[in-house]
C-alpha cells in the first residue's frame, strides 16, 4: 500500500556570493506542489530589492543595476498549493557574502 500526501516543498538557500566565480552566484527559490508563487527579497531596511512571480529566475545580488552590499536580505515567498487552492507564505533569511 502506498500513501501519496500533496505536500508544498519550498527550498531557499541561506547564503550566496555572487563574486563571478560561477559557484552560489544567485540565489533561486526551488519549489515543488505550487500553482502560484511571488517571491521577493527586501534590505534590513524593508526595501525591496528583487520580486518575480517565476520560480524560473534567480537573484543576483543587485538592485537597479547595482551591487549591493553584504548583508543579510529577506526572502519572502506567496504561494498557492497546487492540491488544495490554498494561499501560504513563507519568510527566511539569505546572507550575500562577496
Amino acid at each position: 500500500q502506498v500513501c501519496v500526501e500533496n505536500r508544498v516543498v519550498i527550498f531557499v538557500p541561506n547564503v550566496f556570493s555572487p563574486n563571478g566565480d560561477g559557484v552560489n552566484d544567485e540565489v533561486k527559490v526551488v519549489a515543488f506542489g505550487l500553482r502560484d508563487v511571488l517571491w521577493s527579497v527586501f534590505s534590513r531596511f524593508g526595501e525591496k530589492v528583487f520580486e518575480t512571480n517565476s520560480l524560473d529566475i534567480v537573484w543576483d545580488g543587485t538592485h537597479r543595476g547595482k551591487t549591493l552590499n553584504p548583508g543579510v536580505f529577506v526572502v519572502h515567498v506567496v504561494y498557492t498549493d497546487q492540491a488544495t487552492g490554498e494561499s501560504g507564505e513563507r519568510i527566511s533569511t539569505v546572507t550575500l557574502m562577496r
